[in-house]
Formats: structure tokens, sequence, C-alpha cells
């Protein structure tokens, strides 16, 4: 999960409701490798979340991730990003009254 995972952590000890925002259907149904506590987590982030909102049906595709995250800079009031690389700047998009910049990683 990520950062994901880490905002999910912050809000819970912050007192902050947010919502969860499920590229497609199927995440988590093909997670028999992963520690099952990891998808304890999971289901508990997701339980806990103010709202579910699952965006598509089906199974993982990368134009459905992509999707959501175009869906949380559209419907976000605050943007924070996190590198944790060493990035070069691609493109700016304007969503409303939101500026996106995407970046491409350049090396550590």
């Amino acid at each position: 999960m990520g950062v994901d995972q880490d905002f999910v952590l912050a809000c819970n000890a912050l007192g902050v409701s947010y919502i969860a925002y499920v590229p497609y259907s199927e995440q988590g149904k093909k997670w028999d490798k992963l520690p099952q506590s990891f998808i304890t987590d999971y289901d508990k982030y997701l339980e806990d979340a103010h709202q579910k909102t699952i965006l598509s049906e089906g199974n993982y595709s990368p134009k459905k991730v992509f999707q959501k995250n175009i869906r949380l800079i559209k419907e976000a009031d605050v943007i924070i990003y996190i590198p944790n690389r060493v990035f070069t700047r691609l493109n700016q998009y304007e969503f409303g009254d939101k500026v996106v910049h995407t970046y491409r990683y350049s090396g550590a």
C-alpha cells in the first residue's frame, strides 16, 4: 500500500476522515502471496473509511490505476507530493483550479 497506508495511519492518528478510492473491484482478490497482516490491515482501512468508492469493475489494468489517480487529483482539497527519489519534471496539467505536475524518475 505504501504511501496510501501512511496517510490512512496519519488520518486515524489525527481523527481525520478519509475516502478510499479503489481503482477496480477485484483489487485484493489475488493477494494470496502477501502476509495475512497486510490483507487484514487493508480490509480494516477500507472498513474505517468515511466513504469507499470503487471506480471500475474487474481486474487490474494500468489505465484503471491512472484513472484512480486522476479522480483523486480532481476531487482533492489538498495535494501533497512526497518524492522519495530524484525526479525530472515532464508536464503540467490543469484540472479546474488545480495544477498538477508530472515527473519522471531520474535516478537517486
